[in-house]
């Protein structure tokens, strides 16, 4: 009864430290950072048609490429995420990011898609790795934003579409 216990924490030991190390391990990834402002006029969301509101969105939305432990990238690859937000209420908001990477052989791998409910502004990320198909080359990034605001009742006031591509290359 004691030798089976023995083993089976020597086999414990061993599988915790194989994946200590495993998760420790450095894995390049591309992560994909930017922002987009969506604001009402001054005073009420019909201001926002009369006075013409604004969309504005980062055009230095930018691709970095680095070496991430594999854990962090397990916790956050493949899936796009708010990573900080000042929201304002400008009406019934349905914002949309999509995000579509064109590999060097010209496949194209779409990722799901934000969803934001909000005005205000917004800070995005996607983290992008061998598991989305990153390996070495030249690639591109197409961010797309669709934008509706409409009034409670419905009404649409304000609608607006925006791409933004970005190419960057994998050692």
């Amino acid at each position: 009864m004691g030798k089976g216990i023995t083993a089976g924490l020597i086999v414990v030991v061993l599988i915790v430290a194989l994946a200590s190390y495993y998760l420790s391990q450095k894995v390049e990834v591309a992560i994909v950072k930017g922002w987009i402002t969506v604001m009402g006029g001054s005073k009420s969301v019909l201001s926002l048609c009369q006075v013409g509101g604004a969309i504005s969105h980062h055009e230095d939305a930018n691709v970095i490429v680095k070496n991430i432990s594999r854990l962090e990238y397990a916790r956050n690859h493949g899936r796009p995420r708010i990573t900080a937000s000042k929201p304002e209420d400008i009406g019934v908001v349905n914002l949309t990011i999509k995000f579509t990477l064109i590999t060097p052989t010209n496949h194209t791998i779409s990722f799901e898609p934000l969803k934001i409910g909000k005005g205000g502004t917004h800070n995005f990320t996607l983290v992008i790795g061998p598991d989305e198909g990153l390996t070495s080359g030249r690639f591109r990034i197409v961010i797309e934003f669709f934008l509706q605001v409409t009034t409670p009742a419905g009404i649409t006031i304000w609608r607006i579409s925006i791409t933004i591509v970005r190419s960057f290359e994998v050692p």
